[in-house]
């Protein structure tokens, strides 16, 4: 039910008025249980939003993290094998930009109710409580976060990776340095604003 505020230019607050419309309107759409419905009509209102904001930013600094992270894999993968497998795996990897949200939505679903089915058949069989590890979860969202913006990251990081001339990276391993300390003392360095730039798309996707 819709529970009208005062006139605002009589109440002592105009901010709590709103802020008691849209509780009562979040309980009404079934996005907030009802339980909690008087956190935001009470004076934590305002943690309470804050506490959305904190977990909605979290969320979207972890999915940049790790779409950046897949994109300079990926990135490094392409550069190292110059092949038609490595072109064919990045057009793969990257073609989640191009597919509606709706479309990638449902095939990640699918994939992971498939993996739910087998994780029940393990915990029947182990006689544990069957629930659901996959569906409905931060995996699921982290996941489609990342398929969807991973080409929005890796332009920015094959660009800056192709600026990288191969003799450098190439002079280090005759010097004896591992690919890991390559990556980390060469490539991580002189990709840091391709990588920054990455985020930041990746960050802002998310947010949108």
């Amino acid at each position: 039910m819709w529970h009208p505020c005062p006139n605002p230019t009589l109440t002592k607050n105009t901010y709590e008025c709103n802020v008691l419309q849209g509780g009562h309107a979040l309980v009404a759409s079934g996005l907030v249980d009802a339980q909690i419905a008087p956190a935001i009509t009470q004076d934590e209102h305002g943690a309470f939003y804050l506490d959305l904001v904190a977990h909605t930013l979290s969320l979207g600094a972890i999915a940049a993290v790790i779409t950046v992270t897949a994109a300079f894999l990926l990135a490094l993968y392409r550069r190292s094998y110059q092949t038609r497998l490595a072109g064919s795996v990045v057009r793969l990897a990257t073609v989640g930009y191009a597919l509606p949200g709706s479309v990638l939505a449902v095939g990640i679903m699918l994939s992971f109710n498939w993996l739910d089915a087998w994780a029940a058949r393990i915990q029947a069989a182990l006689g544990w409580e069957v629930q659901p590890i996959f569906v409905g979860g931060v995996l699921a969202l982290l996941l489609a976060y990342t398929t969807r913006f991973l080409a929005a990251a890796f332009g920015p990081v094959e660009t800056s990776l192709d600026r990288i001339k191969p003799c450098i990276p190439e002079a280090a391993a005759t010097l004896g340095a591992r690919p890991p300390e390559i990556a980390r003392r060469i490539y991580l360095p002189m990709l840091a604003p391709g990588l920054l730039t990455a985020a930041l798309l990746a960050f802002v996707d998310v947010m949108k």
